[in-house]
């Protein structure tokens, strides 16, 4: 079976440092959500290095206005480069901390849209629904304790149609306790990188990808495995 990992931002103070709302803010006000709408990133944006925090390969800034929005190190760049990333988009950018200055970019996955302009999961096919496992838990819950009911999705009408049903619920929100792959459509296709918002936050990246991460020692990651995300400790469900 195909085993995909969140490409999660570290929050271990020993690997980011220290700094309030996150290690980074912008220099000038620069409204990034506004920019995707026009479907490019700013020519350039510059942003200074807060408090202690310190400098990764892989880093994000709170106040530039949307959750898909990353800041990669040159080396981050160049690996990425090689592997088969869903449509997305690049632009060099700008590390400050005083009279130091570091060259960095910006990446951008784009979103996918049903009809309505509700977002949609870019490549649905990867996902092997009949094998996932879904629930229904609440907004303010971080971990689930095996109780919440079982949602039935066979597919991914059925799951579109479970997201319509939830979209206007401020007390419900649907889950996932485990997310199995589609190896042949992934055999075909060899997706190393991709966004699945609504689904999951986080980039979801090959096991090739975390390999070769790993291996070049990249900075500032959490890689956790998808199928087990994001109640590792639960097995009720097995």
């Amino acid at each position: 079976m195909k085993r995909y990992y969140s490409l999660d931002i570290s929050t271990k103070t020993k690997v980011v440092g220290s700094a309030p709302n996150g290690p980074l803010e912008l220099n000038e006000p620069l409204n990034i959500r506004s920019i995707l709408e026009q479907g490019k990133l700013p020519k350039y944006a510059e942003f200074r290095l807060k408090g202690n925090a310190r400098l990764t390969d892989y880093t994000f800034c709170m106040d530039a206005g949307t959750w898909n929005f990353y800041i990669v190190s040159p080396k981050l760049h160049s690996i990425l480069e090689q592997f088969n990333l869903q449509n997305h988009l690049w632009s060099e950018c700008r590390i400050v901390r005083k009279d130091k200055k570091w060259d960095y970019f910006m990446l951008t996955l784009q979103q996918a849209e049903t009809d309505d302009g509700y977002p949609a999961l870019f490549y649905p096919e990867m996902i092997d629904f009949k094998n996932s496992v879904f629930c229904e838990s609440g907004f303010a819950r971080f971990s689930l304790d095996g109780t919440e009911p079982i949602l039935e999705v066979s597919d991914y009408n059925d799951y579109l149609a479970m997201q319509q049903k939830y979209r206007k619920s401020v007390l419900k929100t649907p889950r996932f306790v485990k997310l199995a792959f589609n190896d042949e459509y992934l055999e075909r296709n060899k997706i190393d990188m991709c966004w699945q918002f609504p689904l999951y936050d986080c980039p979801m990246i090959s096991e090739r990808l975390k390999t070769t991460l790993e291996e070049n020692d990249i900075t500032g990651i959490e890689l956790i495995d998808i199928y087990s995300c994001p109640t590792r400790e639960v097995n009720l469900w097995d």
